[in-house]
């Protein structure tokens, strides 16, 4: 089934074999929603509540109350644990128990973007608006922070693991624009800079062996680069 978020701020269910529409779901205004790894629930994150739903059913299996809206939900990559990112707290929960595993205790406010490594241990979270601005990754099933960077990162930042989780790529209204950075160390390997031609980078992603790093700036270009220790090669601009 195909879910949907429509302006009535229902939630539609669509069976994609034959594009009808199965049933409908009012919900309260919600900013995200994903599906568990193997299907069997739905999660939306609105502006005070998060809720776990059946999608045969549209049952709602589990719901609870939040303080801020959430703005992001990523499932671990063995379904056990969901992340839940509002303007101004994380929070995990075990998906088996709908209870929360815990809170991440401290300097998790104005959150722009968060990811979790392939492996599932850590959790990397990007803080932009002011005064709060920098990169800090943790441990996934403890809440302890690993290591926390503070730097030239603006608005609207975006974090994302490489396959291999040994690399992450920041991006942001920032004069540094792009970054590669080592995930173990937090050493940073590679920085793509903003220019009057090349400005923000709305959107990028890796390749599925890792190797290759796609993004596109507001100038409608598309670059694609290899991803390495230092300076990376470009290998393609399309305009």
């Amino acid at each position: 089934d195909n879910w949907r978020g429509n302006g009535t701020w229902n939630i539609d269910v669509w069976d994609t074999k034959d594009g009808k529409l199965k049933y409908s779901l009012t919900h309260p205004r919600f900013y995200s929603m994903v599906f568990s790894p193997d299907g069997s629930y739905l999660v939306v994150g609105g502006s005070k509540t998060i809720r776990f739903i059946d999608p045969q059913t549209g049952e709602i299996k589990f719901e609870d109350f939040q303080t801020s809206p959430i703005r992001e939900l990523l499932f671990s990559p063995d379904g056990n644990l969901l992340v839940s990112a509002g303007y101004s707290d994380i929070q995990t929960w075990d998906t088996n128990t709908f209870e929360k595993s815990f809170s991440f205790p401290y300097g998790v406010k104005n959150l722009d973007g968060i990811d979790i490594s392939p492996d599932g241990t850590m959790l990397a979270s990007m803080h932009t608006p002011y005064p709060a601005r920098f990169l800090r990754v943790w441990d996934l099933h403890t809440g302890e922070s690993i290591y926390h960077i503070e730097g030239d990162f603006q608005n609207w930042g975006k974090v994302k693991f490489n396959q291999d989780g040994t690399l992450l790529v920041t991006t942001g209204l920032s004069t540094k624009g792009l970054q590669i950075w080592d995930t173990k160390s937090g050493d940073l390997l590679w920085t793509y800079e903003r220019s009057p031609t090349v400005m923000d980078f709305d959107f990028f992603n890796f390749s599925q062996d890792g190797k290759i790093l796609t993004f596109v700036g507001r100038d409608g270009t598309v670059r694609v680069f290899a991803t390495c220790d230092q300076e990376c090669p470009t290998l393609q601009t399309i305009p």
